[in-house]
């Protein structure tokens, strides 16, 4: 894909699990992967379900917290500033929910490894993070040019479920 004024909408292939990425959340993806450069960079995706609790929709994403490391080929989020953050998100009456994890492969495929698999899998499982169907989104690309993103459900102990592009595009609000 190229930068574009659309969202992405995914959805698992037996419908149970969808995911909403508007277009001003894209954009932030993007910015933070320009920042980055040649480096992996990620970061906390928060958001709500809609009313069936079958599609989760991104309404905000963090850059990197302070603490995350990074290099060409490997990104270790940190944790400074995330609960405070995701506390005035709750606060604000807005049903902010923890959906998951962001990262960018630079220059390559948004594919995720098996490091990504295992961190997921053990944040599904964990009662830290109150998330047991957590979302991994992965950018990959260029974010100048030519990028691309996938994304993955990590269901409580069972393995994880790929979502795909579900043919609804998201128009820009406000243009």
């Amino acid at each position: 894909m190229s930068r574009s004024r659309t969202g992405v909408a995914l959805r698992s292939a037996d419908h149970r699990f969808g995911l909403v990425l508007p277009p001003a959340q894209i954009s932030a993806l993007l910015s933070f992967a320009v920042k980055a450069g040649h480096k992996e960079t990620g970061g906390v995706l928060v958001g709500r379900y809609n009313e069936a609790y079958d599609c989760a929709h991104v309404t905000r994403v963090s850059g990197p917290p302070r603490g995350s490391r990074a290099s060409e080929s490997s990104f270790v989020r940190g944790a400074g500033g995330v609960t405070r953050w995701l506390e005035r998100l709750w606060n604000a009456g807005r049903g902010a929910y923890y959906l998951g994890e962001w990262h960018f492969h630079p220059f390559a495929p948004p594919t995720a490894s098996w490091d990504d698999r295992m961190q997921m899998a053990d944040i599904a499982r964990s009662g830290e993070y109150r998330c047991p169907e957590p979302l991994l989104v992965i950018l990959g690309g260029d974010p100048r040019r030519s990028w691309d993103v996938h994304a993955y459900v990590f269901p409580g102990g069972s393995a994880c479920v790929a979502l795909q592009r579900s043919g609804v595009e998201i128009p820009r609000v406000g243009g």
